[in-house]
Parts: C-alpha cells; sequence; structure tokens
C-alpha cells in the first residue's frame, strides 16, 4: 500500500465571520497545487483513492490533485484527516485501504498521522501543498512545493 499524504493548499485568511471550515484555496494556493500536481503526474502515479478532510481548503485541493493526475472516481470525505479529531483514527481508516491512497489534511494532523504510520519518524511540518509518499511504513520521498523536486526521506 502506497499513501501519498496532502497538505491542503494556500488558503485565504479566515476573518470577516469566515467559518475556519468554509476557508477556500487562494489563488497562489490553486496555482501552486495546479504545479505540484502537474509534476507528480509525472512520475506515473496511478490513484486507486481519494480521501480528503471534510474543509472546503481541503476538497478544492483534492479536485485539483484529482484533475492533474487523471482521477475519475470520487474524492471522498474522512473526517478523520481534520485536525479536530484524533489523527489514530485517520491512520486506521487509511491502513484498512487498498492501492495508491491520496490523504488530504491539515497540520499537525498530517505529522502526527506520519510519526504513526512510521513508528515514530515524522516530518516536522508539511508545507502548503507538499506531499509525502509512504510505503510499508516507510517514509520514501517528499515533494517540495516550491521547487518541484523529490526529495529522499
Amino acid at each position: 500500500m502506497r499513501i501519498l499524504l496532502v497538505r491542503h493548499a494556500e488558503a485565504v485568511n479566515g476573518g470577516d465571520g469566515l467559518d475556519d471550515a468554509a476557508r477556500y484555496l487562494s489563488q497562489h494556493g490553486r496555482d501552486t497545487a495546479q504545479r505540484v500536481a502537474s509534476a507528480l503526474a509525472t512520475h506515473g502515479l496511478s490513484p486507486t483513492r481519494f480521501v480528503a478532510s471534510p474543509r472546503v481548503r481541503t476538497q478544492q485541493t483534492a479536485k485539483i490533485f484529482a484533475r492533474q493526475l487523471g482521477f475519475a472516481g470520487r474524492i471522498e470525505t474522512l473526517p478523520s484527516l481534520c485536525y479536530t479529531l484524533p489523527a489514530k483514527d485517520a491512520v486506521a481508516a487509511l491502513l484498512a485501504m487498498k492501492g495508491t491512497i491520496f490523504a488530504f489534511g491539515h497540520m499537525p494532523t498530517l505529522a502526527e498521522i506520519t510519526a504513526l504510520l512510521c513508528r515514530g519518524r515524522a516530518l516536522s511540518s508539511f508545507a502548503p501543498s507538499e506531499v509525502l509518499l509512504i510505503e510499508n511504513g516507510l517514509a520514501l520521498w517528499s515533494m517540495d512545493p516550491d521547487r518541484l523536486t523529490l526529495t529522499r526521506c
């Protein structure tokens, strides 16, 4: 099983009565997600499942990635990918899935998921639109959203 953890792209700030759950991607965030997803498309990944936190910004990021990677399936909502629920719940759900799973979430949950899946080894943080590939309990590489390069973990 392969799990690609993706932090949502840059979102607009809250304020002016905008609930955190409704924060949407900024133009910069949409552009960055598009570039990262396009760069990933050149690496021959064949996603079998897309899951995302219910927050607007993660759903939007997942849609951009799905379009660029040619994923025609449904983007499933996985509430445990949100920072309001324990990361262990997300890990249990992800481990029950098969194939190449793209999971879109938030900090600090993504770092906690990484630590649980990789037996304590984790990225201290994910930049917006950053991607980390975990396979069989090992973090193999991450993609820097600015340089669009893969870095071995």
